[in-house]
């Protein structure tokens, strides 16, 4: 018997890119999963799925009305793009309500979704000690999020376990993501645009992610605070996007046709060492193996 078998788990965003993805993880470990969806062409294809808007105390407390989760994994976001100071509360906000379940017993343990954005220009490599320097209202709702964590398990004795991954990208991410803009242009043959992409990231695999999620659902208990999730190895974005064309037959031109965006971190790169010492995670997926992975499916997709 596994950690995870008969373990019932609440999966919020579970529609979303990483969401989908975790809900199989968990299935496939033998957990009861039910997936909560902002919108019901979101409910992943095995079901269990219930629309409920997290934006709502009322609607929360109402969707768990009776019920008790050993876990419940938070990835919803609140909006589409978190743009503005409102933004950014609406998507903390969501956070606020499980929280409240999570204090009145609803829930056995509570993963949430960080992210490497909260360490803005810090120094690479990152360690979760880094103080938080969000260059982004989508940032800073994730800096607000590690607030109500935090006090969650001081102050209530509940505590948060906060993942906080860098680079994600896996196949099926959606388009607006750069490994998914640059390998459909790749496989196309056609023309990328990019910036001088001397900006160092930290890719890590989407499964391996899901597979971060699940280990922290299985500890016998509940690990507190922040946990980054990386491979340790930063690269820039000129090199994968160079290697992504010479894995496509080089049938491409990739072109440096802007500066970086003001405010975008210069390197975000994780020291993963406390997720490997308390979750036992490591990433098992190299980036040549995992933007393999995603020109196959690209090349699938394109057929």
């Amino acid at each position: 018997m596994t950690p995870l078998t008969g373990a019932s788990v609440l999966v919020t965003g579970a529609g979303g890119f990483i969401g989908r993805r975790v809900v199989a993880r968990l299935r496939r470990g033998g957990a009861a999963v039910v997936a909560w969806v902002r919108a019901a062409d979101e409910v992943p294809a095995e079901g269990l799925g219930q629309v409920v808007d997290l934006g709502s105390g009322g609607a929360v407390r109402q969707a768990l009305e009776g019920a008790r989760f050993d876990a419940a994994v938070h990835l919803a976001s609140a909006v589409r793009s978190v743009a503005s100071f409102a933004d950014a509360v609406a998507d903390a906000a969501m956070l606020a309500h499980l929280l409240d379940a999570y204090a009145a017993g609803a829930f056995g343990r509570v993963v949430c979704m960080g992210s490497a954005d909260q360490y803005g220009a810090a120094p690479a490599p990152q360690g979760e000690d880094a103080p938080p320097a969000p260059a982004s209202h989508y940032a800073l709702s994730k800096c607000v999020a590690d607030v109500l964590a935090a006090f969650s398990g001081r102050a209530l004795g509940r505590p948060v376990t906060v993942l906080r991954p860098f680079t994600v990208y896996g196949p099926g991410q959606p388009e607006h993501m750069f490994v998914s803009q640059l390998v459909r242009a790749c496989v196309a043959g056609g023309e990328f645009r990019m910036s001088t992409g001397t900006q160092r990231r930290d890719f890590v695999y989407v499964d391996d992610v899901c597979d971060a999620v699940a280990r922290a659902v299985a500890l016998p208990r509940p690990a507190e605070g922040a946990f980054n999730l990386g491979t340790g190895v930063g690269t820039t974005l000129w090199e994968v996007a160079q290697r992504v064309r010479e894995m496509t037959g080089g049938r491409a031109t990739v072109v440096r046709a802007w500066e970086a965006p003001p405010g975008d971190p210069p390197a975000l790169v994780a020291d993963a060492s406390r997720a490997a010492d308390v979750l036992g995670w490591r990433a098992a997926t190299t980036l040549e193996a995992g933007l393999r992975k995603v020109i196959e499916h690209e090349e699938a997709r394109a057929c």
